[in-house]
């Protein structure tokens, strides 16, 4: 006369969980498992963003600097690029001069010359 099954069955699925650079435990398992963040290869700066940054750190020393907006891969950097190394581009941001490195460099868009 009695049932003694569930009234309701939820039916739940695993999804993993992705991180913003915090350390995450899943409290789903009984041990607690440490969710890693997959983490971004740098790749070679490709030839025609190289070479646009080349023209613009010529224009900059024939005395036209040239106002850009420089993406990496985690930020937007608004300056004038100064010199260019094997490895780093400088760039004149907000009275500073910073460096960047030429393999986090994604896109370059002039905005000023």
């Amino acid at each position: 006369m009695f049932n003694t099954d569930p009234l309701m069955f939820i039916e739940t699925a695993a999804t993993k969980s992705a991180s913003n650079g915090q350390t995450i435990y899943d409290s789903r398992y009984d041990k607690k498992v440490l969710v890693e963040e997959p983490k971004e290869e740098l790749t070679p700066i490709d030839e025609e963003t190289l070479s646009k940054l080349e023209s613009v750190v010529d224009l900059y020393r024939m005395s036209k600097p040239v106002l850009c907006d420089i993406k990496t891969l985690d930020e937007n950097i608004e300056g004038i690029p100064l010199e260019i190394s094997k490895e780093y581009l400088y760039v004149k941001h907000q009275g500073d001069i910073i460096s960047l490195n030429l393999n986090t460099i994604k896109e370059i868009i002039i905005k000023r010359v």
